[in-house]
């Protein structure tokens, strides 16, 4: 049997790409395996410009964002300790993002000012017992995709302190969001922060034919994703987010192709990114 031959060229993409990105130095088999299920040499072009622009945060980005959030909530909005609570949005206690992102605040605001472990809650559920002395209340996610889960989340906590009888401002505080967020985030009463703004990985960055292009070879990897849920193509509510947060769940804003483990082409083996249930 002759031995397949390797393409250069291919090869030497691939190389640079995972000494670019190095998150990608665990995953080089994961990306091989994406790349081979490709029919197309501007398939394969496509993946590699989206992870060449994929926002990859680890722990240092994360507790670089807290600092620029904390300076935001204490310079700018100038809320105070006696009475503000910053809020993860999780419903339970388990760690996701929110609550990693209000843990890493904590650091970022000063005894001195009154501030204590008291002002920083890991579930949403604890504005159930606020009194009256709270006047400000900070919602926390690491992660705004479509803006459909902090509205929702947004108006629980507005419905739950008007039913306990405050008079409360609530705030929205994120590490990254997507940029289309904005319409629904502008709905809201109130005012919002985001640390980094992402914009839709494919029709915010290519235009014209290439755009077509681009959403043509999209939707043609899509077809080789078994069992998809409607409403899931590009991303949840077609997010086209290109965006993950260590060692978290990827968001299904992502594009699927990254993450879901289902495929009906025998080349595939495993998502770059883990999605749990």
């Amino acid at each position: 049997m002759n031995a397949k031959k390797i393409d250069h060229s291919l090869y030497r993409k691939i190389f640079d790409l995972v000494r670019q990105k190095e998150w990608l130095e665990s995953r080089d088999n994961q990306l091989v395996t994406l790349l081979n299920t490709c029919d197309t040499d501007r398939q394969q072009a496509l993946i590699f410009d989206l992870i060449s622009r994929f926002h990859y945060s680890g722990d240092i980005d994360l507790r670089r964002s807290a600092a620029r959030i904390a300076e935001k909530i204490s310079k700018e909005w100038k809320l105070s300790a006696l009475e503000t609570r910053i809020v993860a949005i999780a419903d339970k206690d388990e760690a996701d993002g929110s609550q990693f992102l209000t843990q890493a605040l904590r650091q970022h605001f000063s005894r001195n000012e009154g501030w204590s472990s008291a002002n920083f809650l890991s579930q949403i559920t604890a504005i159930a017992s606020f009194g009256p002395d709270i006047k400000n209340v900070v919602l926390v996610d690491d992660f705004v995709g479509t803006g459909t889960k902090i509205s929702r989340k947004f108006k629980w906590a507005e419905k739950k302190l008007g039913e306990l009888g405050c008079k409360t401002e609530i705030y929205i505080c994120s590490m990254a969001a997507m940029e289309a967020s904005k319409l629904v985030l502008n709905s809201l009463s109130g005012e919002y922060f985001s640390d980094i703004w992402l914009k839709k990985g494919i029709s915010d960055h290519f235009e014209g034919d290439a755009l077509v292009n681009a959403r043509s070879d999209m939707h043609e990897l899509e077809k080789k994703l078994d069992d998809l849920p409607s409403g899931y193509s590009f991303g949840f509510k077609e997010s086209e987010s290109i965006f993950y947060q260590e060692p978290f769940n990827v968001p299904n804003n992502v594009f699927p192709i990254f993450w879901w483990d289902r495929w009906n082409t025998s080349e595939f083996e495993k998502p770059i990114f883990n999605r749990g249930a």
